[in-house]
């Protein structure tokens, strides 16, 4: 399993019993649109600093926006396929789940005052159940799904 998203419509001149066993679920959209590698790399870096008698405020928030710069990178390089354009959304809305992911962990957001780590907590589950939805393609032919 790559991690691009494979999308129904991309598979154009399959059989239909064949699309259905290549275009992804739900589920494995979840798992593709979570970029696990780079939260672990955050949660590794971010915990040294916190262990560090060295670690400032300016020190955790570079680390965030150095990661931050290569989510977007890395997805383009993990969904690349030959003959075939970036998967855009699938690179914003990855990266867009990194900052959702260190905002319910606190990150640099604990800084700010307006922040409290009851509103991660709430928004993570709402946004990682909404994310695969925005990968869903549907085709209406008289009210009814096709």
């Amino acid at each position: 399993m790559g991690r691009r998203i494979v999308l129904e419509e991309e598979e154009k001149g399959l059989k239909k019993e064949k699309k259905r066993e290549i275009y992804d679920n739900y589920l494995t959209k979840l798992l593709k649109l979570i970029p696990a590698e780079i939260v672990t790399l955050y949660i590794t870096l971010s915990a040294i600093l916190e262990s560090s008698k060295e670690s400032t405020k300016t020190l955790e928030l570079t680390v965030f926006i150095i990661v931050l710069i290569l989510t977007p990178l890395y997805i383009y390089i993990i969904t690349k396929e030959e003959n075939k354009k970036p998967p855009w959304k699938q690179i914003v809305v990855s990266t867009l789940s990194f900052v959702v992911w260190v905002f319910a962990l606190g990150g640099p957001f604990l800084y700010f005052k307006w922040y409290k780590r009851i509103y991660g907590a709430l928004f993570l589950p709402i946004y990682t159940f909404l994310i695969p939805l925005i990968f869903r393609k549907r085709k209406y032919k008289n009210f009814e799904e096709v």
